[in-house]
């Protein structure tokens, strides 16, 4: 098997401050989330009721001036693999020497392959001619299932349970059905609410127990088709630049929201507190950095971390709204927020660079089972489809120490805990 070629990332840093080796690992909460008020508790916030605003948060910068490592390297590795796709096959890559293992052809399209909670299991959709099939692989076995026709995505919900959806452009998301990946059984919810009237942006995203169902500002019980609305955000315009990325977190709903100079990222409070009508959200609010031209940018492309009842880790985008994304790709700085510890991390990356000569495109983000490292893969502009020669190449961001790699004609599509 060849070794696969590493290219050297040009990216290069100012004025960073020294590393703060001693600061929390990723991923571990350092305290419980505090509602951003002065008294010991806080009632929910209604509807536009306007939330109370925290001081200005910390900021640090990670970024080392040689950034830049290779396959190999003692400070770049992981126990997990990376699921990655190369020409007409898929396989496991191995961080310490780049060689890819278990190799098996695929066809493969957007939005069909994906890893379930654990990592220790991952699945992809097949399309042959008019017949779907889902094919999961484990440490032990590979299972192979006939899905509905109209199915275009699927998402793990537990680590046996997928849904399966219908994806139509310019239409809402609509759920399909579940399939267990150990017995192949399929089955779908007793309701269902109907999203044609509801704004469509964010995908609806269900529990692990396949109970219920959260899209924009509301929630649906697919068991006994009871409805509750969201409340404790500020009404705000839900066009435009200001994505909603929401995520059940066991039994509880949160959501991160931001609109141009903060965050917010809520999470719902107990059963106790909410009615048959309505779901409330105790909430914080995380000023964004200043910059000199605060109206040339905007913030994107979210990337969850770890989101538990005490705290997330969210990675955001800073995206230049100066350059021209019709003629070439738009400019970004990556960051990273702790709402626990009110806390930004700038990477001082824009990871829409592959190298000096190549940028693209940045649409998925995979996070490695222990939280320490973030890989996407970049497609050439202005936007990819299924086929393989849009993949310029995939980056590796070590979230600790800041370092790079960049794997070339791969296509990264999660990772996996064997």
């Amino acid at each position: 098997m060849k070794k696969v070629l590493i290219s050297i990332l040009l990216l290069f840093c100012s004025s960073c401050s020294p590393i703060n080796t001693n600061s929390p690992p990723i991923g571990t909460p350092p305290h419980t989330l505090t509602p951003l008020s002065e008294t010991p508790t806080q009632t929910p916030v209604q509807m536009d009721t306007p939330t109370p605003t925290a001081p200005a948060p910390k900021v640090q910068k990670i970024c080392p001036c040689d950034r830049n490592v290779t396959f190999g390297d003692k400070d770049f590795l992981s126990t997990s693999q990376l699921i990655i796709k190369k020409g007409d096959a898929w396989g496991l890559m191995d961080l310490s020497n780049g060689k890819i293992q278990r190799k098996a052809l695929v066809d493969y399209n957007f939005g069909n392959f994906d890893a379930s909670p654990d990592h220790h299991s991952f699945a992809y959709m097949e399309n042959l001619d008019a017949m779907k099939r889902l094919w999961v692989f484990t440490p032990a076995a590979t299972h192979s299932y006939q899905l509905p026709s109209n199915s275009d995505k699927i998402v793990w919900l537990n680590n046996e349970d997928i849904a399966i959806w219908d994806f139509r452009r310019w239409q809402c998301t609509s759920l399909v059905a579940f399939i267990n990946t150990v017995t192949g059984k399929i089955t779908h919810p007793t309701h269902y609410p109907d999203l044609s009237k509801t704004y469509c942006e964010q995908d609806p995203v269900i529990n692990a127990q396949k109970s219920e169902i959260a899209y924009t500002w509301s929630k649906y019980n697919l068991v006994n088709g009871t409805s509750a609305t969201l409340l404790g955000f500020p009404r705000m315009n839900l066009g435009g630049v200001s994505p909603l990325d929401m995520a059940w977190v066991g039994d509880k709903l949160a959501i991160a929201y931001w609109y141009s100079d903060y965050l917010l990222y809520g999470m719902s409070l107990p059963d106790s507190t909410n009615t048959d009508q309505s779901v409330n959200f105790q909430i914080v609010k995380i000023p964004l950095p200043k910059l000199a031209s605060s109206e040339d940018v905007w913030w994107g492309s979210i990337v969850k971390f770890h989101q538990s009842e005490q705290s997330a880790i969210i990675g955001m985008d800073l995206i230049d709204k100066s350059t021209n994304p019709v003629k070439r790709p738009v400019h970004t700085n990556f960051y990273t927020i702790d709402t626990a510890q009110q806390q930004i991390t700038d990477y001082e990356l824009d990871r829409s660079v592959f190298s000096k000569t190549k940028s693209g495109t940045v649409i998925f983000n995979y996070v490695s089972p222990d939280e320490r490292f973030l890989a996407w893969p970049i497609y050439k502009y202005p936007a990819p489809t299924a086929d393989q020669s849009q993949i310029i190449g995939s980056l590796i961001l070590d979230l600790k120490s800041g370092k790079v790699l960049a794997i070339p004609d791969v296509e990264v599509l999660g990772w996996f805990a064997p």
